[in-house]
């Protein structure tokens, strides 16, 4: 079992020819190869939670960091796709997973536009999330949330 996990690490860390580019000579089309990759790191995540006891606290974190290195990409179809993987994930994982899931994109989106899709990211989480939240579940991430919803204010001011 293992070893498929390994395997899977691999696939989801493997470089394409757009990796190797320098940013100024990459082409502007969307990647489609990044595209078909993202959608892997659920299946990841299901594999994970049937293995034993600590498997899922132990890979979760290189899944999650692939993710948002997803969701920093220019091209709007990687950054869609990242985040639907990601909704997914949220929805098998439940909401006590929602506090560690938004510090990794707080960390890895940090500024310019990347604000913005972490914004627009967690806004997409928690509207999915509204069904199957309980009172108290996310109490623990009030914070943070705070801070996205922060950014968005400041953002919108220095628009107008």
């Amino acid at each position: 079992m293992l070893s498929l996990l390994n395997t899977s690490t691999y696939l989801s860390t493997f470089q394409n020819k757009s990796d190797e580019e320098h940013k100024v000579n990459k082409s502007r089309e969307p990647e489609e190869e990044e595209i078909l990759r993202v959608p892997i790191a659920l299946a990841m995540v299901k594999l994970l939670q049937q293995l034993p006891h600590g498997a899922l606290e132990r890979y979760l974190p290189g899944i999650l960091l692939r993710i948002c290195n997803f969701l920093k990409s220019r091209s709007p179809d990687v950054r869609n796709t990242a985040r639907e993987t990601l909704v997914k994930i949220q929805s098998t994982l439940g909401p006590r997973f929602f506090p560690y899931i938004l510090s990794e994109l707080r960390g890895s989106l940090r500024r310019g536009y990347q604000r913005h899709v972490l914004c627009y990211t967690v806004f997409m989480l928690l509207k999915h999330m509204e069904g199957s939240v309980r009172p108290g579940d996310i109490d623990v991430c009030l914070t943070s949330l705070q801070q996205v919803q922060d950014y968005a204010l400041v953002s919108y001011c220095d628009i107008i």
